[in-house]
């Protein structure tokens, strides 16, 4: 839900802002209270410190929050939206619309474009997938696994592409032919945690041996199934 009561905050409109608060605003889906998570937020000082605060991997800005959620949702805090609390967000102005580093409102910072490309890469990275959520923004974590990518016939393009999705580990080796790669291929390698985390059939083959398949061009090899998300909560 898009509301305009003011760009900046000199341009903030508060009587309008309340009236519109009492006399319009209605939770399209009827709840008071969701699980999930989002601007603005809140929680307790030593809750923050308690799992190590941000990550500084996602230093200035740009997927810190994300991350930061992630690990507040593996350490078993239940993360709770109200909607009868209603705080009016200035969207992005110290970041993705920052007017002192050439940014306006609707118009990406150059310093931006830089961040959020570089920190998604160091969120897939770190977390195996991107961003995941459902539609009250509660985050969705997958298993994380120790990959590797092989490429056959690369290109500089391809290994660009293909970098944030391994990690160096041996549990999972996945083999690339460049002159076969796709985009379904693609998406296959995007959501590799999800498929693999969640298909019980091949968590019971695995423990008898090591299980070798082929998903679309790809050909997969899994070692070892152990997952690393655990190890992920706490910043040291």
């Amino acid at each position: 839900m898009l509301v305009n009561f003011g760009v900046e905050v000199e341009d903030f409109d508060i009587d309008k802002f309340n009236n519109w608060v009492s006399n319009d605003y209605k939770p399209k889906h009827g709840k008071l209270v969701t699980e999930g998570i989002f601007a603005p937020w809140c929680m307790y000082k030593e809750d923050f410190l308690a799992v190590g605060g941000h990550d500084e991997l996602f230093a200035p800005q740009s997927k810190e929050d994300s991350d930061l959620f992630n690990r507040f949702v593996l350490n078993d805090y239940k993360v709770l939206q109200t909607w009868e609390g209603l705080v009016y967000h200035f969207t992005s102005r110290g970041s993705r619309f920052n007017k002192h580093v050439g940014g306006a409102a609707g118009k990406n910072s150059e310093e931006w474009l830089h961040t959020t490309t570089t920190n998604m890469k160091k969120f897939i990275k770190k977390w195996g997938t991107l961003v995941q959520h459902d539609e009250f923004m509660k985050p969705i974590i997958a298993p994380v696994y120790k990959k590797t990518i092989n490429i056959i016939n690369s290109n500089p393009q391809l290994e660009d592409a293909l970098e944030p999705w391994s990690n160096g580990g041996k549990d999972i080796i996945i083999e690339v032919d460049g002159n076969r790669f796709n985009n379904e291929d693609f998406r296959y390698i995007q959501n590799l945690n999800n498929i693999i985390g969640f298909d019980e059939q091949l968590h019971e083959l695995i423990m008898i041996e090591p299980t070798h398949f082929e998903l679309g061009n790809l050909k997969i090899t899994i070692n070892s199934l152990e997952t690393q998300e655990k190890k992920l909560i706490k910043n040291e």
